[in-house]
């Protein structure tokens, strides 16, 4: 099973919109690994997003000491274009067990060399649908309506700028002890690695602050070693994510809530409550849909691949048990077989 990452000027049909953060719980979940979790779910036109929601983005975790934040500030810059950005978002195109995924995430910065020879300013022609749209989207504004002032809120300000860096270019950034293992290290981030395609790894390993040890490695072969090796967990993780595509689509208002409870097997499938906010304006998501069905995806919102499968429609919540993601090799998609 594996990622074939979009490289043409058309994306083509995009059946799911999430992060590598919402992606990555539902990947540990197929291996029987991770904590409690939330997400909420939306169908826009017949694109499934899966939106993270789980504790504030202001929380933060006491006494927690460590150089995590004073190697990047003292090794890495920041573009001229760009200084003064909080950090750097992207968004990823490819094709996964014939789902078209768009998947942010988050960069923590590139390498010069593997950047290539990028004009500082470039055309519409030189960009690919993704990168048109995304610009297309920040120049005209994300809502027509001016936003409500309430306490504490600002009007959304939008600066072009900057340049379009290759995704050969990326880098992950991770510092430890000099005492870590960094085979360890490489083994606990592979999974988040190919969830978001990140060919380099920075490794800082310090001691009593001080980093003597710091390795750059590009780690494609590696990710693709791991995608080999867990093919049967990243079979059982399409079979979950169509299950998942399947039942929002099936769904009259387009809109349910996956929860994992601490300690517990099973995913949960439950109604959005009434007080839960809709994850687009209505402005954004006519825009969002109208963009979406450019693509050539199904205008209908109907999933003609899954037509007829079980859907949560006319129930509170439905269980995907622990097990739902086992099958057997003739099987190798439902997911309901054992082997």
């Amino acid at each position: 099973m594996q990622l074939n990452p979009v490289k043409e000027t058309r994306l083509g049909p995009i059946d799911v919109v999430a992060c590598a953060s919402t992606l990555g719980h539902l990947l540990r979940f197929v291996k029987g690994e991770g904590l409690q979790f939330r997400m909420l779910v939306e169908v826009i036109g017949s694109t499934v997003h899966l939106i993270r929601r789980e504790n504030s983005p202001h929380e933060t975790i006491p006494d927690i000491r460590g150089y995590g934040h004073r190697f990047p500030e003292t090794y890495t810059t920041w573009d001229a274009d760009v200084r003064g950005s909080a950090s750097h978002q992207r968004i990823l195109g490819y094709q996964f067990a014939g789902l078209g995924c768009l998947v942010r995430f988050k960069g923590d910065g590139y390498l010069p060399d593997k950047a290539g020879s990028i004009p500082e300013k470039q055309g519409e022609n030189s960009t690919t649908s993704l990168e048109t749209v995304t610009a297309k989207l920040a120049t005209t504004g994300v809502a027509p309506v001016a936003p409500k002032r309430g306490a504490g809120s600002l009007p959304l300000q939008i600066n072009p700028g900057g340049r379009v860096i290759p995704q050969e270019a990326v880098f992950d950034l991770k510092t430890r002890s000099v005492k870590s293992d960094p085979d360890i290290v490489m083994a606990t981030e592979l999974p988040r690695w190919w969830l978001a395609q990140i060919p380099n790894f920075i490794l800082a390993r310090h001691q009593f602050g001080r980093f003597n040890d710091i390795e750059v490695k590009d780690i494609r072969k590696d990710v693709e070693i791991w995608e080999s090796t867990n093919a049967d967990t990243l079979s059982r993780f399409a079979s979950l994510l169509h299950r998942i595509v399947g039942v929002a689509r099936g769904r009259k208002d387009g809109k349910m809530e996956i929860l994992r409870e601490a300690d517990q097997p099973i995913l949960k499938i439950l109604e959005q409550l009434p007080e839960v906010p809709a994850a687009f304006s209505v402005q954004v998501a006519r825009r969002w849909k109208s963009w979406l069905s450019g693509t050539g995806n199904l205008a209908s919102g109907v999933d003609h691949e899954h037509e007829g499968e079980a859907t949560d429609s006319d129930e509170d919540w439905v269980e995907f048990e622990g097990d739902f993601t086992f099958c057997s090799e003739e099987c190798e998609y439902c997911g309901r077989c054992a082997r």
